[in-house]
């Protein structure tokens, strides 16, 4: 394994009343082509208590040389082989130690450079998550209506933090729905959702859950699995008629 940044040179960050500490987890695996915009992204946030964590899967082309590029920027990267990117990104929950977590993949970015400084900064927030709209395309797509989660994740995880006191590890046995799995099971433990009614993360469409048939696959699988016969039926439906539900 590769490492490096602030954190193993023995710089770390911590929490204010004023300014908690907002961890964001970038997972990556041959990104060159986009990394660097999702790092700047990051970097050029004007909130000053970010702890930014890049998660690499042994990328063979010239990652791990953008990376290096900002290693001053970066609290802690890694570089070893996983098992996919839910796998990865699980690794970042370990090696988180903000107050909250954000998940902006490569490829992935923040809306503006004031995004995190304007839901935190001198802010109490009584939620454990937050969301928000994402920006496609120059569209901005509204989160769905919550209720809608048991079927569907009604906003990207690129758009959402979590208290990291929360956050559950990702179940990487489902290779695309497997963040879908997580904002279920904490709703349905009743933890707080607030809709920040604002845009937070510009998406990269062509992600891996983009694939409807494959997402709805692994949802009847899951709803198998906690005998859910009723979304069974819900879901076979809804691949029969190829209603686009990421």
């Amino acid at each position: 394994m590769q490492n490096g940044g602030l954190r193993t040179k023995g710089i770390t960050k911590n929490s204010t009343p004023e300014k908690p500490l907002i961890t964001v987890v970038t997972v990556v695996y041959n990104g060159a082509a986009t990394l660097e915009q999702t790092i700047l992204s990051v970097v050029n946030q004007t909130y000053d208590n970010v702890e930014y964590i890049i998660i690499d899967g042994a990328s063979t082309d010239g990652t791990l040389g953008i990376i290096k590029k900002y290693e001053d920027k970066i609290d802690y990267w890694q570089s070893e082989p996983d098992k996919g990117i839910y796998d990865a990104m699980n690794k970042g929950i370990g090696l988180a130690t903000g107050e909250w977590i954000n998940f902006m993949n490569a490829g992935d970015e923040f809306f503006d450079s004031n995004t995190i400084s304007g839901i935190f900064i001198n802010k109490k927030i009584p939620a454990d998550v937050l969301y928000g709209s994402v920006v496609v395309a120059g569209n901005i797509v509204k989160p769905r209506k919550l209720r809608s989660i048991k079927y569907t994740l009604p906003f990207c995880h690129q758009s959402c933090f979590l208290k990291r006191c929360i956050c559950p590890f990702f179940k990487s046995e489902y290779r695309i729905i497997a963040d879908y799995i997580m904002f279920l099971e904490l709703f349905n433990q009743k933890v707080v959702f607030k809709n920040l009614d604002i845009p937070v993360s510009k998406f990269d469409e062509n992600g891996i859950s983009s694939n409807y048939r494959k997402v709805i696959a692994e949802k009847i699988k899951y709803a198998k699995y906690n005998k859910r016969y009723f979304d069974i039926l819900v879901f076979k439906i809804l691949l029969i008629k190829n209603r686009k539900l990421k």
